[in-house]
């Protein structure tokens, strides 16, 4: 079986089939990270592709990874992420969450743009040698992260179709329309960024907070409510790191203000928990790195709940039902974590 392969999983014997089941989890696993497909996204929305696909970075490895990277025993610069550890099961039950450390090179990487498309459009968040935040490098900082998601939503929706084609029930055509819905709403957004190419200046709604130290966490995330896409994206540094909360202004504006004001009440341990309750989804923990020198520095103690948080959420999102909070307090994952 390959990993195009679309397996029915109701009707597979797993508990006596470790090799299948790595298999499938092996399948999903590629859903999830979707590196399949090779497409520059941009090959029809601005100048002409030139050079091969690339493995182009989502969060920026110079003024992102490399911030916030340690160097293992062989001399190679590394980075954490959390993943899922068990790759005999797909039942949340059965499941565990371990750090995984890889190389920054290999980090973050998705193959949806050209050479060519990579080099020119982010040459300000990637080469500059000091993080700076204005209209320009807002607008390259919500340029890739919008291109990323649209590349992610258009291959989860081309394993969707797989699956309802193969599969005739209405749960696989409501995954599939759904992620249409969100991938043709993230490609209007990077039409009309492109489209502003030449005049960045006040095309963008955002807020930029300050956080006192490293963050040792990078990366980017975005949310879709049906009428307004928000993008959150961690930027770290030595001294002092930014959370990037911004937005075409083609959006709602009313919606646009909700955001902002939802995290200007709060005061700097609730901004570090409404923060953390982002980063530890099981869904959002692939699209975001952190200091595995720094994570190994807090206690094990704090290590476990970190990481029995996400099972739990992964649970929760299971089984439809909120069990956390009755269980456990919400560990401030982003406290621990900055310097």
């Amino acid at each position: 079986m390959n990993k195009k392969t679309v397996l029915d999983i109701e009707n597979i014997q797993l508990n006596h089939d470790i090799d299948t089941r790595q298999k499938i989890f092996k399948f999903y696993n590629n859903y999830e990270t979707c590196r399949a497909i090779k497409r520059c996204m941009l090959e029809d929305e601005t100048d002409k592709c030139s050079g091969k696909i690339i493995k182009a970075h989502s969060v920026s490895k110079k003024n992102g990874l490399s911030r916030i990277s340690s160097f293992n025993k062989r001399g190679i610069e590394v980075v954490g992420r959390f993943k899922k550890g068990n790759t005999t099961t797909l039942s949340p039950f059965e499941q565990n969450y371990i750090e995984q450390y890889i190389p920054v090179e290999s980090a973050s990487i998705f193959t949806g743009l050209c050479k060519k498309h990579d080099n020119d459009l982010f040459k300000v968040i990637d080469e500059s040698e000091n993080i700076v935040i204005n209209d320009k490098t807002v607008y390259e900082y919500v340029l890739r992260c919008s291109i990323y998601y649209w590349y992610e939503r258009m291959s989860n929706r081309i394993c969707a179709d797989k699956r309802r084609r193969k599969f005739s029930h209405k749960i696989f055509d409501k995954l599939f329309f759904d992620i249409m819905d969100t991938e043709n709403a993230l490609e209007r957004e990077v039409n009309y960024l492109i489209s502003n190419i030449e005049n960045v200046k006040n095309k963008l709604h955002y807020k930029t907070y300050e956080i006192d130290g490293n963050l040792n966490i990078a990366g980017n995330f975005y949310e879709h409510d049906g009428s307004t896409i928000m993008y959150t994206i961690l930027i770290p540094d030595a001294y002092k790191s930014y959370v990037l909360m911004a937005c075409t202004k083609n959006n709602n504006f009313l919606e646009v203000d909700k955001n902002f004001r939802f995290f200007n009440l709060k005061d700097k341990e609730e901004f570090q928990l409404a923060l953390t309750e982002l980063l530890l989804h099981s869904t959002t923990i692939k699209h975001y790195f952190f200091n595995h020198n720094k994570w190994n520095s807090i206690s094990k103690e704090k290590q476990e709940s970190v990481l029995e948080w996400i099972y739990l959420d992964d649970i929760d999102k299971s089984t439809n039902v909120n069990t956390r909070d009755k269980i456990m307090k919400m560990p401030n994952f982003v406290k621990y974590m900055i310097d």
